[in-house]
């Protein structure tokens, strides 16, 4: 039985991955500081041990015998980045090449490494970009998750494998769920006002990626001999699905009644836009997404908020909202400047 340490598998993406994993017959092993625990809705044991330890704490001892790393952990999106830029390099650039060199030290084979496609930044041209196209990282989290990848490059080698994946804007229920990124943004607008706000002139694009299809994408590479692809990074997202802001918009008002959309044409513009290519990832991994899952995503996305009572107090709150969480546990002296929890 293979050994898998999931960093920040108590996380977005990580509550999600880790019984996948679980369910597939590995050792999960799992590394959260557990900054966002108020909010969770399934409480189901999924996981073979948990660590808590913040990323920057990692030690030897916490990788004894594992096989592969998957390392989300990390202050993931701009918004957040941008709260503490410091501790956003700290936290995203320093322990990720801590993690990976301990890793390396300790005879680990794989490390698969989450990154971002918000490296690509501003795009000045209309086509898809592609792994190898110029990088415009503009934000502290973007910048980080650069950084890292390129000093990655020069630790794996061949007893030390790992590859870098670049995921579209990922949307979609999660027992760990986040209301700060686009889409499930826009549904629960459309749920709680019937009214979507967009604080934009709605033109970026943003790609966009099912979260369960990028934890099949994670779990296929743990499978995968990654010896022809090491070193190497991918775009992950859904083929032909380069969407404005206010396309996705458009595409929750169909699932719901009497939905309004508002674009604030007055807000500063969001230079963040960009198209992707996802042509080698189509070339090198097997899972299939197709771009009827967004339709699919905003279904579940409305049954979710449903389900869970998501209301207008949490779905605009420290509950389902990273940055007001920090806020908040900085507030109440949880947390200390360096964003460590204060015993």
């Amino acid at each position: 039985m293979k050994k898998i340490l999931v960093t920040g598998n108590l996380g977005y993406i990580g509550s999600v991955l880790t019984p996948l994993l679980f369910k597939k017959g590995y050792y999960v092993l799992g590394l959260d500081c557990v900054f966002f625990k108020d909010f969770i809705t399934n409480k189901k044991k999924k996981i073979n041990k948990q660590i808590i330890k913040d990323i920057r704490d990692v030690t030897e001892r916490d990788l004894n015998n594992v096989d592969c790393i998957v390392h989300l952990a990390a202050l993931s999106n701009d918004p957040l980045g941008e709260f503490d830029q410091k501790v956003t390099f700290d936290i995203n650039y320093l322990a990720t090449l801590k993690l990976a060199k301990l890793a390396k030290k300790k005879s680990v084979k794989k490390f698969i490494f989450i990154s971002t496609q918000s490296i690509y930044g501003i795009s000045e041209t209309i086509k898809e970009l592609k792994e190898t196209d110029l990088k415009n990282p503009i934000t502290a989290y973007a910048k980080s998750k650069w950084m890292a990848e390129k000093k990655l490059k020069n630790i794996f080698n061949k007893n030390f494998h790992g590859i870098v994946l670049r995921p579209a804007t990922v949307f979609g229920p999660s027992p760990r769920f986040r209301s700060d990124i686009v889409l499930n943004n826009f549904v629960g607008w459309a749920y709680n006002e019937g009214v979507i706000n967009i604080m934009s002139d709605g033109s970026p694009f943003r790609p966009l990626l099912y979260v369960n299809d990028l934890c099949k994408i994670i779990t296929e590479i743990i499978e995968k001999d990654l010896k022809k692809i090491s070193g190497q990074a991918f775009n992950i997202g859904i083929s032909k699905a380069n969407y404005t802001v206010l396309d996705l918009a458009k595409k929750v008002k169909k699932f719901g009644k009497n939905i309004k959309i508002i674009v604030n044409n007055l807000a500063e513009k969001d230079q963040r836009t960009y198209k992707v290519s996802f042509i080698k990832m189509k070339k090198h991994f097997s899972t299939k997404m197709k771009k009827t899952f967004i339709d699919r995503g905003i279904k579940e996305l409305f049954l979710f908020y449903k389900k869970n009572n998501i209301n207008k107090t949490k779905f605009l709150g420290p509950y389902t909202v990273r940055l007001k969480m920090l806020k908040k546990l900085r507030k109440l002296n949880k947390i200390d400047k360096n964003l460590k929890f204060i015993n």
